[in-house]
């Protein structure tokens, strides 16, 4: 990347209380009471977000804490919490949608987090107590907490602090109601203070529902849909979808992120029939919808059948299955590894020619 897109602006004040709060909970090291799998939830007076928190350091290496917002952000978690081996972790990290804050050292800081730093005053208690903030957003690159984020973050500061102190009078006070419901704490404005509470799922998605970003698949083309169902079906034309993110990050105006490149294929040879580049802000499923239906049109005949490979798919194509007659199966992306592979290696040669 040769530009560097904006750096959010914070008020000094706020980051003033911010660095106080960060240096009396590295004082207070809460990963010594709790593991990285007892996470709860922190709903966040000024957003009505949800912010599920799970405190890092238990295994003595990274000190600090991350959080997952919402529905999802809770699945996410619980999903890395599963056990279950990661097949990339890179794809995986890029779903994260929640805040990261970490204790570390000062050469793994960016000049930017220097500069807020020094603007606050604040000095670490050590040499490992530099503290590094990110805003995680899914298919974006890490980036430097806004307003928001710093306001969202000394909240859960505040309610682990909390967490601490009622954990001082009952050590078991996360793991109440047999694990059906999850702990959550919320902020009573007249006492200024914060309540454990226990929230079942459909309790947390009512509360959440407004702060997500509901699916909303785009309108479809008439006038492409039209003209396919014009078309005739071919018995022999299977398409396979598949998508993955690139590697490398491109520039946006507030901040770098990583493409997400939607492909399709014949599902018999393995021919490529088309692919294209979205941003994190486009909807997935409306784009493989379009994708295939603009090659459709362009190929003047309608598949059989088209595989999807990840769940995000289906809800775009089961549009074509009603309107042009195609079966939807589920299956493994078998040219779209391939081709992925292959991606990654003319990319990387390009990247290496280049430098």
């Amino acid at each position: 990347m040769t530009n560097t897109p904006t750096t959010p602006t914070l008020p000094k004040e706020l980051i003033t209380t911010l660095f106080k709060q960060v240096s009396e909970f590295y004082e207070l090291a809460p990963w010594e009471f709790f593991g990285d799998s007892e996470y709860f939830g922190v709903l966040i007076p000024e957003t009505k977000d949800i912010h599920f928190v799970s405190i890092m350091g238990g295994g003595g290496q990274c000190f600090g804490l991350a959080t997952y917002r919402g529905v999802r952000g809770l699945m996410f978690l619980q999903d890395l919490l599963s056990g279950e081996e990661i097949d990339d972790p890179f794809e995986v990290r890029l779903e994260q949608e929640g805040l990261l804050f970490e204790y570390t050292t000062k050469k793994y800081l960016d000049e930017e987090d220097l500069q807020l730093i020094k603007n606050s005053g604040h000095k670490p208690s050590n040499t490992k107590a530099w503290p590094l903030i990110r805003n995680m957003k899914s298919g974006y690159v890490p980036w430097f907490p806004t307003t928001e984020d710093i306001h969202t973050l000394i909240r859960v500061l505040s309610a682990t602090t909390t967490l601490v102190e009622l954990t001082d009078e009952d050590p078991d006070c996360l793991f109440k109601d047999d694990g059906k419901k999850f702990p959550i704490f919320v902020h009573h404005k007249k006492t200024n203070g914060w309540k454990l509470e226990f929230w079942g799922q459909r309790k947390i998605q009512s509360a959440s529902i407004a702060n997500e970003n509901p699916y909303h698949l785009t309108p479809v083309s008439e006038l492409l849909l039209q003209k396919a169902k014009n078309l005739s079906q071919s018995k022999n034309l299977n398409i396979e979808l598949h998508d993955f993110f690139a590697r490398e990050p491109v520039l946006e105006k507030d901040r770098p992120f990583y493409p997400r490149i939607c492909s399709l294929f014949e599902k018999d040879s393995g021919t490529c029939l088309g692919m294209e580049l979205i941003s994190p802000e486009k909807d997935l499923s409306s784009e493989m919808r379009d994708l295939v239906l603009n090659r459709i049109v362009e190929l003047g005949t309608v598949p059989k059948s088209i595989t999807v490979t990840k769940p995000e798919h289906f809800i775009g194509a089961i549009t074509l299955e009603k309107a042009l007659d195609i079966e939807i199966k589920f299956g493994a992306p078998e040219h779209g590894l391939e081709f992925e592979s292959g991606f990654r290696k003319k990319m990387e040669a390009d990247l290496y020619m280049e430098e």
